[in-house]
């Protein structure tokens, strides 16, 4: 993953910098390309929290978080609530996404 800050501005003078890049294999052996997405999802949300506070700490406010992904399964997931996954801690990370 990636994190940006920016100024959120969608015109042709969108200033973004690159604060932080992760790039590794997930602690935990999943059964489906879903659940390996979203557990790094979930990653990808836990450093985007912490490094928000951690600006906080320092003064600067960021007014919010977004979360691109390239997964269309993760992406519907996300949105609607009609198919939840099978394994509980994949419920888990979905619903703590889901409240960010």
């Amino acid at each position: 993953f990636i994190c940006f800050l920016g100024d959120g501005i969608q015109d042709q003078d969108d200033t973004r910098n690159v604060l932080l890049w992760h790039s590794n294999r997930i602690q935990r052996v999943c059964r489906s390309t879903f659940g390996a997405e979203l557990l790094a999802a979930g990653s990808s949300v836990d450093y985007t929290l912490f490094v928000k506070s951690i600006l906080g700490e320092i003064g600067i406010k960021v007014k919010s978080n977004k979360l691109y992904t390239d997964s269309k399964g993760l992406y519907d997931n996300l949105n609607t609530v009609i198919n939840e996954p099978a394994e509980k801690r994949l419920k888990i990370e979905l619903s703590v996404i889901r409240q960010t």
